[in-house]
């Protein structure tokens, strides 16, 4: 867009000029011609201002006649229909949409040449996509200095959720120098700040993804969660079985409870296993009073799926099905 199209469509913006002028003007642009200011406001305004010629003199085109009407009371011929206009706009109803969203937007033409400069080969519509976000410029200028392949969808993204420089190339410090637009936003959206990394790296968990770091965000895993586990005899979790701990809430008041009761050391599945089917200390201590001390995980498991528990035995020993008090035979 030329400095003069500019101009015209400020014009337009700030309502010294119509959208009739408009048009007026930009087809005096494109033909190379230029229109007179006077014959400018004959045009739209139908009066000749001051030197102009009168309507019907030399120099002053006559606006056409209507038709002459059908002689009164005679049926006029029924008219042909209408073909359909095509639904065309040109080029400079497109322009002239352009400049209503700068306004509308509050978008002046200095940061719009901003904004396009830090954008580099970048069209009007582009501008405004990332523009009306109140992108910074310079903001802009890094992204596409730090990532030269994000596209205006991506900085748009970035814009919209505040990634800035200054948060990727913390990142990158930290070894995240491969994030794609999508794994920045996504950090951003869930919380994912720096002193959270710093703390998961401080806690051992050193390569971690960016769906590792979101994942461990949402469901709260923290240093101190991890810490906690350590303390228990849990050596070095994975992080999704660190997630999928905090999900099942595997705590270390879970843990120590059922080891009390007899359970050693197992490892995160198990735990898993016994947290998801709600096996707590009271099940595990009930089984083993009726002298059912053969419970391993997969045991326990199986009698919670199917509702086996301590009366289910004792119905069974009354009935004389079952005898509790017979001790398994030694293994050779």
């Amino acid at each position: 867009m030329n400095e003069e199209r500019l101009q015209i469509l400020e014009m337009l913006a700030t309502g010294k000029i119509d959208v009739a002028e408009t048009q007026m003007l930009l087809e005096a642009l494109e033909k190379g011609a230029a229109v007179e200011p006077e014959a400018l406001k004959v045009a739209h305004h139908g009066k000749p201002g001051p030197g102009m010629p009168p309507p019907g003199a030399p120099g002053h085109a006559l606006p056409p006649m209507p038709p002459t009407p059908v002689g009164l009371g005679l049926p006029r011929p029924p008219r042909p229909p209408r073909p359909p206009r095509p639904s065309f706009r040109g080029r400079r109803a497109d322009i002239i949409d352009q400049a209503l969203q700068l306004r509308a937007h509050g978008l002046d033409a200095a940061y719009v040449n901003e904004l396009r400069a830090a954008l580099g080969d970048a069209s009007l519509e582009e501008v405004l996509a990332v523009g009306i976000h109140r992108a910074s410029p310079e903001t802009v200028r890094q992204l596409r200095e730090l990532y030269p392949d994000f596209t205006i969808d991506d900085l748009v993204q970035c814009a919209i959720h505040g990634v800035d420089a200054d948060f990727t190339r913390a990142l990158s410090d930290m070894g995240y120098s491969d994030l794609s637009a999508d794994d920045l936003v996504a950090l951003r959206i869930h919380g994912v700040n720096l002193a959270t990394v710093a703390k998961l790296r401080e806690a051992g968990l050193a390569d971690l993804t960016a769906e590792d770091l979101v994942a461990l965000t949402i469901h709260g895993v923290d240093s101190d969660f991890i810490a906690n586990l350590r303390q228990l005899g849990f050596g070095d979790l994975a992080a999704h079985e660190l997630t999928a701990m905090s999900i099942h809430d595997v705590s270390p008041a879970y843990v120590a409870e059922l080891r009390a009761v007899g359970l050693g050391e197992l490892s995160a599945d198990e735990w898993l296993a016994l947290r998801i089917h709600d096996i707590d200390a009271d099940f595990v201590q009930r089984m083993r009073q009726l002298g059912l001390e053969e419970l391993n995980v997969d045991r326990l498991v199986a009698l919670k799926i199917h509702n086996v528990d301590a009366d289910f035995f004792n119905e069974l020993a009354a009935m004389g099905l079952i005898d509790l008090a017979e001790k398994a035979p030694a293994e050779a």
